[in-house]
């Protein structure tokens, strides 16, 4: 399904990385231009709000261009659920994370009042890294 950039919210805590590679942006940007077609993005919908949960470079590569749409897939789900599901994108896909953008997924479950309960092991299954990452950014909290 398309839908207009501007229903797509950004301000729901769910970008996981560190910053936005604006190389990365102006390389999918000029990939655009020139007719190349990327993945949808992937966005939750509480009946409400669509909040962006994986493809903020692709996202931010359409608004450069000042495209009006993108292509999306759209789940059901709650903020929480788009924040779960962003906590692990990107671990097999698309630019790879740096040390700073899993340190930011580990601690985003961390610091929840629920997830935190999980086992590090459980954890470090949604957050795609070693439970031994895990058990360190625990222990320096």
């Amino acid at each position: 399904m398309r839908l207009k950039l501007s229903q797509i919210r950004l301000d729901g805590g769910t970008q996981g990385r560190d910053a936005i590679n604006q190389t990365i942006v102006g390389e999918y940007n000029h990939a655009l231009m020139n007719g190349a077609v990327f993945p949808p993005v992937d966005v939750f919908f509480d009946g409400i709000d669509y909040y962006l949960a994986d493809g903020f470079h692709r996202y931010f590569a359409h608004k450069q261009i000042v495209a009006p749409e993108i292509e999306a897939n759209i789940h059901s789900g709650v903020l929480r659920d788009a924040i779960k599901f962003a906590i692990g994108s990107n671990r097999d896909h698309g630019l790879p994370r740096t040390i700073g953008d899993k340190k930011n997924a580990v601690l985003a479950l961390l610091m929840d009042k629920e997830w935190k309960k999980l086992s590090e092991r459980e954890i470090a299954k949604i957050a795609g890294v070693s439970h031994v990452f895990v058990g360190n950014i625990r222990k320096s909290m």
